[in-house]
């Protein structure tokens, strides 16, 4: 049972409270005088803010006007400029009739005036007044020079050093008692074209245009059509600090005379222009009007009700200390109401706490997150930004000092900032609800750097629903724009491969089916027996020529295909240049023959007698520009010309080849994009032409590879030029000589002869050949040359008849059914075959010559077969015992997969360095017959050839591994040739990239 107090615990409590009750009075008083005080302040504020932005809006469209005013009349100058620099004479009359119009309702410009430029013998140049409008103003001044007028002396030479308007002293008017006017002078040039050749002109000067401008009558004129607002408006010239003359004063229509403007020191604005040179401000500032009609009764009526309420309330308080002893009666009562106020009060804590925690929630949250979260008064102030702001833009927040809109947005940008913040204030003002939205902007962060953001605005209200502010996320887009940009980029480069592809498919459609149909109907022909041996002949001319263009246009997509994959091959070696280019020009004569076209060699000077390059793709890239060359000049002539650079770049040596014709010339905008594959003048030059488009662009990766440069120039209709500089590598010991053509196409001619019909005669031949066409025509081949030859249809037989009769050479097809060429090859190995195994296949990719090689074959040959290449082969291996693989060290370089890593690029040169020394172990290994240390020996080569990008090394060291720890010594021999031959093809293939500027 709560406990009661007794009475005269009540009454010591009633005046214990007496006087702490009245001060209550008093404090709540004053507390009310001063929110009443400070209500006064906050609503006059805003209705001073209010003002500002009106009285800046005002102002603008003044300023704006007056501007456009003074611009209108230096137009109306520039228009006698422009008249008098297209005439060659100008009458009085048409200088009246041209400018009269112009004046007409213009009060700005009093006088225009033309002076001509005259010299006098000593060379000094006078501008003498002899035209003036209006003509009354012409008594004057006609005659007088301008140069040497006082206020028009410097202007004058300021024109004649700017070429533009310039603006002399003020003037008195003879109309105006008060208003000043100014002296603004422009020269008129003409363009000479006789002065200098037919392709240039120089300007000259003809002669000054001078005219008088009144600024009271601009302003008077231009001001009058505004709506009256209050606002004064002053013009003067601050060119000189010292120095600010008055050219204007514009005094509202609504100012009584005599008064002082209250708002001149709290509202004003200024505004400078830059005219002919000038400084022109202009300010604006406020009649007493203008603030009057701002400020409103509404603070002093707000500031009375705050103090009438708080002595009221002062007044209740003063009444209940006079009442606290009635008061004191209801202790007991109120002791009850306490228990349950009590009660009520636990139940609050609780849900504080319960509040308390939800903020720590969401201040956690914005305290977090990436975006930043921000608060803005509909001023535009920012009140408020998460602490996420420092991550993002490296600004800190900071009350005391906060952030402005200037501050972050880039400045172009800052215009429609402003103007959104202004939109969704009116919409605001207008009593609408501010929708949501977004708008992506660019930010800039404290160190300068720029970032893409999206910023998700809305309007802030409070629970009564009023509007108080704006509130929004930025969330830092840079990435997504990054990656939205790259998609594009990619989309836009996959359409172009698209379009490059169907226009390749289309081309190469036409290019592939053209000479097909010529090999097939000339086949069909040949069939019938009653052609003639002459058209027989005829026929397989035809058909050999499509068949060797198709070869050409199959060996152009591999070489693209190979050059792409940084597969191409190259065997450095010495070649003599002037030879190779007499070659060229003996193998495209002919076909230039056939167009009437001359076509001649012009060796400009001495050569070197060789140079350091890969001359069968020098030669290809050669043929290609020549016989393009060829093909699309139709009459005139087509010139090689070959010259000796003794320093290129880096001071090196190289030779220049020419390739100089008068055909058709190229467009200038496609020039640009010549070398690119599949690219073409237009589809009607490949229609009338022929061509896949894709010799330019093999023949500039190849001479690039070679370590040279290929450039074009042109002029469509009258002839291209192409041109190949070619480094010459170290002419240490080089001779030079001077050749001729005639002496060197004789010694082409003559390497071209056809090999002696018995060169295999007695060589026993083993083909084996599943494809019957295939083996017919190389049993012609063969068998034309001397060789005797046995055939078989698959793997299998092959093995069955090698190891049953001795023969010379085997040519071995590697795809056949049954059992394939290199289970074949393998096996004939395996079982201690050591004759002479050549492959022959139609694949010709690098992996694929390895490949023949790891299975245990001599030699690689490809199909479609080169009659030469094949029998010179077989001869060798035929008259060869040892059987000893004829290859040249650097007839397939390898090139590393990672010579483009940074981090591999800097060690690989020590890995190549090192194998000599790993074949040098091995081969001793397996001559001890020491087997475990050969096959670790294969193992760590297996290991280190993928580290250092050579996957064919780590399938050769594995086949030696798996035969060293069977001990097989036939296979580890094989094994050991193979890696061998690799490591010089390595090392052959890393001097490449060196020599042709690959990153080492």
């Amino acid at each position: 049972m709560a406990h009661k107090p007794d009475a005269a615990i009540l009454q010591g409590a009633s005046r214990l409270s007496f006087g702490r009750q009245y001060g209550m009075a008093i404090a709540v008083l004053l507390a009310g005088i001063a929110l009443s005080g400070e209500l006064f302040f906050l609503l006059r504020g805003r209705e001073w803010d209010r003002a500002r932005g009106d009285f800046d809006q005002a102002s603008e469209e003044r300023i704006a006007t007056l501007w456009k005013a003074v611009e209108s009349d230096m137009l109306q100058m520039r228009s006698v400029q422009a008249f008098f620099a297209a005439e060659e004479k100008v009458l009085t009359t048409e200088f009246a009739t041209f400018v009269a119009p112009l004046l007409e309702g213009r009060h700005g410009i009093r006088v225009i005036q033309w002076a001509p430029r005259s010299t006098s013998p000593n060379g000094n140049q006078s501008f003498r007044i002899r035209y003036v409008a209006p003509a009354d103003c012409a008594s004057a001044v006609l005659a007088r020079d301008l140069a040497t007028m006082p206020d028009c002396r410097e202007a004058v030479q300021q024109s004649l050093r700017t070429g533009e308007f310039a603006i002399g002293s003020s003037v008195k008017l003879r109309d105006r008692c008060s208003a000043a006017g100014v002296r603004i002078v422009l020269p008129v040039y003409r363009q000479d074209r006789s002065a200098v050749g037919a392709n240039h002109s120089v300007m000259r000067l003809e002669g000054l245009i001078a005219g008088t401008l009144c600024p009271a009558d601009i302003g008077e004129s231009s001001l009058r059509t505004l709506t009256p607002a209050g606002i004064d408006v002053c013009l003067r010239d601050t060119s000189t600090p010292a120095n600010q003359p008055l050219l204007y004063r514009h005094a509202s229509r609504l100012r009584t005379t005599g008064e002082a403007s209250v708002g001149e020191k709290r509202l004003q604005l200024s505004r400078t222009w830059v005219v002919a040179g000038r400084r022109w401000t202009v300010t604006c500032t406020p009649a007493p009007q203008f603030a009057a009609a701002q400020l409103t009764w509404y603070p002093w009526g707000a500031t009375a009700a705050g103090l009438l309420l708080s002595g009221l309330f002062a007044a209740y308080l003063a009444g209940i200390v006079r009442h606290s002893v009635r008061t004191a009666a209801l202790a007991l009562k109120l002791t009850e109401a306490n228990q349950q106020l009590e009660q009520e009060i636990a139940d609050h804590q609780r849900t504080e706490i319960t509040l308390r925690e939800s903020e720590r929630r969401h201040r956690l949250f914005a305290e977090n997150v990436d975006d930043i979260i921000w608060t803005m008064e509909l001023s535009g102030k920012l009140t408020y930004m998460s602490p996420s702001v420092e991550r993002v833009l490296g600004y800190k927040w900071d009350d005391r000092n906060p952030l402005t809109i200037a501050d972050l947005v880039l400045p172009a940008e800052l215009g429609e900032i402003e103007r959104l913040i202004h939109g969704l204030v009116a919409t605001a003002k207008s009593g609408q609800h501010i929708q949501g939205g977004s708008v992506q902007v660019q930010l800039v962060r404290k160190d300068g750097s720029v970032i893409w953001s999206e910023e998700t605005y809305s309007g802030a209200y409070d629970e009564s629903g009023q509007l108080i502010g704006i509130q929004g996320i930025t969330r830092d887009i840079t990435a997504r724009r990054q990656m939205e940009d790259e998609l594009r980029k990619a989309k836009e480069a996959a359409e172009a491969a698209t379009e490059a592809k169907s226009r390749f498919l289309a081309n190469m459609s036409h290019e592939i089916r053209t000479p097909m149909t010529s090999i097939l109907g000339y086949a069909d022909l040949l069939t019938d027996p009653t052609v003639s041996e002459g058209n027989r002949r005829d026929f397989l001319a035809v058909i050999r020529r499509n068949g060797e263009y198709l070869l050409g246009l199959l060996n152009d997509i591999l070489d693209l295909s190979k050059i792409e994959a940084g597969k191409l091959p190259l065997e450095l070696g010495r070649c003599n240049i002037a030879s190779l280019v007499a070659e060229v020009a003996t193998l495209i004569r002919p076909r230039a023959a056939q167009r009437n076209l001359a076509l001649s060699v012009d060796y400009q000077g001495s050569l070197p007698e060789t140079i350091l390059t890969d001359d069968a793709r020098l030669r290809q890239a050669l043929v290609n520009l020549v016989g393009n060359a060829v093909k699309f000049t139709e009459r005139g002539s087509v010139r090689i010309t070959v010259a000796f650079w003794p320093q290129w770049e880096n001071s090196l040596p190289a030779v220049r080849l020419e390739v100089i014709d008068t055909g058709i010339g190229i467009q200038p905008e496609v020039l640009s994009q010549l070398f690119q594959p599949f690219v073409q003048a237009d589809s009607s030059v490949s229609r009338r032409f022929g061509g896949s488009g894709l010799g330019l662009a093999i023949s500039r990766h190849i001479v690039e590879m070679l370590g040279g440069e290929l450039t074009a120039t042109s002029v469509p209709g009258q002839g291209s030029t192409f041109t190949i500089t070619m480094p010459t590598g170290s002419l240490d010991g080089v001779a030079m000589h001077s050749p001729t053509a005639t002496e060197l196409e004789r010694m082409a001619v003559e390497d071209a002869e056809q090999p002696a019909p018995n060169l295999l005669a007695g060589a026993r031949v083993l083909l084996a050949e599943d494809g019957f066409d295939n083996r017919e025509l190389i049993q012609m081949v063969l068998r034309a040359a001397g060789a005797t030859i046995e055939t078989v249809e698959n793997g299998q037989e092959a093995v069955t008849r090698a190891e049953a009769e001795p023969f010379d050479v085997v040519l071995m097809d590697m795809n056949m059914p049954i059992v394939d060429g290199y289970e074949a090859t393998r096996s004939l190995r395996d079982r201690g075959y050591r004759g002479a195994i050549l492959a022959l296949t139609a694949s010709v990719l690098p992996t694929d010559t390895d490949r023949c090689l790891a299975a245990g074959c001599n030699e690689h040959l490809t199909k479609p077969i080169d009659r030469a290449r094949l029998l010179e082969t077989i001869k060798f291996y035929a008259g060869n015992a040892s059987h000893t693989r004829r290859m040249p060290p650097a007839s397939q370089p390898v090139v590393s997969l990672l010579i483009d890593d940074p981090e591999v690029a800097d060690i690989v040169p020590g890995f190549i360095g090192r194998l000599p020394g790993y074949v040098t172990s091995m081969r001793e290994a397996y001559a001890a017959g020491r087997y475990e240390e050969l096959q670790r020996s294969a193992h760590q080569l297996k290991g280190a050839g993928g580290c250092y990008g050579y996957p064919s090394l780590t399938d050769a060291g594995r086949t030696l591994e798996e035969a060293a720890k069977q001990r097989d010594e036939s296979a580890a021999q094989r094994g050991l040739d193979a890696i061998a031959v690799l490591c010089q093809a390595i090392q052959q293939g890393y001097e490449s990239a060196i020599f042709a500027g690959e990153p080492r």
